[in-house]
């Protein structure tokens, strides 16, 4: 398995697979940035392996199709280009695959990613198949918000659940992924100990964002820049990223105002300009902002068709009522 932290689940997953013990249906839950996609595909290619052992034996027809996804027994099921959702039509064409006899393989293998991009038809017309499937059938179901998934769903999965490493370990793999170590823990700690996630953050250049977020906060406190504009320029960038680090951010105000160690904050490379940030705002002024942030959040999730320069100028305009 490439990531260390994975290795265990993998031992115990695999075998189960190997001796015919796993449940037809597997949801394999945990936030996002563990790798859970990666791991649901090694998994659905070592359940079609000939010659499976402790992991794919690499040289079989099988594992040379999923290595080129081409496998006629395989299929990933995911949301369709430039879709957020999984439609019920594209379930049901699964579902009618299923039904029909393996072209090779003695077992089907479907991996699902995200489970929760499934619409409330879709996931229904699911659920026949999850409680008796045709034939050998394996489902992988990769879900980061479990809790979104219909009940009915869930209680049809052996769920398996996938933790953040501890931080020694995530510390060293993301390193080992680097030429440049400099930003690695700082990142590791802005993306709440996920590696992957971490390891993205410093590849886009993310740190320079959360920069340039920290700057026209200052700069709207000081009546230096004007609301409109940096809604106008937050509404450009990922919508999603730009609301977490505003989040790590005023809950490091919020660290600053009960005194808790730099060490411990999540931008604890830029203890300065938060303390500086800090001055003359309330603890529970900075709930409040908190509070807009996540249901500016919740809107953006739940509708892509949002106006995200509005709801933006609405944050903007909540962060300098409590200047």
């Amino acid at each position: 398995m490439q990531y260390p932290w994975l290795q265990q689940h993998w031992e115990h997953l695999s075998q189960q697979i190997r001796i015919g013990h796993v449940s037809h249906a597997l949801l394999l839950s945990g936030p996002e940035g563990l790798g859970q996609q990666d791991f649901a595909l090694s998994l659905a290619t070592f359940a079609l392996c000939e010659s499976p052992k402790t992991d794919p034996c690499g040289q079989c027809p099988s594992c040379h199709w999923q290595t080129q996804g081409t496998h006629p027994d395989f299929r990933l099921l995911t949301p369709a280009e430039d879709k957020k959702q999984i439609s019920v039509q594209q379930v049901r064409e699964t579902i009618h695959w299923l039904s029909q006899t393996p072209n090779f393989s003695s077992r089907q293998v479907v991996v699902i990613h995200p489970a929760e991009a499934m619409n409330r038809a879709a996931a229904n017309a699911l659920l026949k198949t999850l409680e008796e499937p045709a034939g050998d059938v394996l489902l992988l179901l990769v879900s980061h918000l479990p809790h979104t998934l219909p009940a009915t769903i869930r209680s049809r999965c052996q769920q398996h659940v996938i933790s953040p490493p501890a931080y020694d370990m995530a510390l060293s793999w993301l390193q080992s992924q680097l030429n440049d170590n400099t930003h690695a823990d700082v990142a590791l700690s802005l993306s709440g100990g996920l590696p992957l996630t971490a390891l993205t953050l410093i590849e886009n250049n993310v740190l320079e964002q959360r920069d340039m977020l920290l700057k026209q906060l200052l700069a709207l406190k000081n009546g230096q820049l004007d609301v409109c504009g940096v809604a106008a320029d937050w509404s450009k960038q990922d919508s999603i990223l730009v609301l977490n680090l505003l989040t790590f951010i005023v809950m490091d105000l919020i660290h600053a105002h009960f005194s808790i160690k730099e060490a411990w904050w999540h931008n604890i490379d830029r203890a300065q300009p938060l303390v500086q940030l800090h001055r003359g705002i309330n603890v529970m002024q900075l709930y409040k902002i908190l509070e807009t942030i996540f249901q500016v959040q919740t809107l953006i999730r739940s509708n892509s068709n949002l106006n995200a320069t509005m709801l933006f100028e609405k944050l903007c305009l909540t962060w300098m009522d409590v200047c």
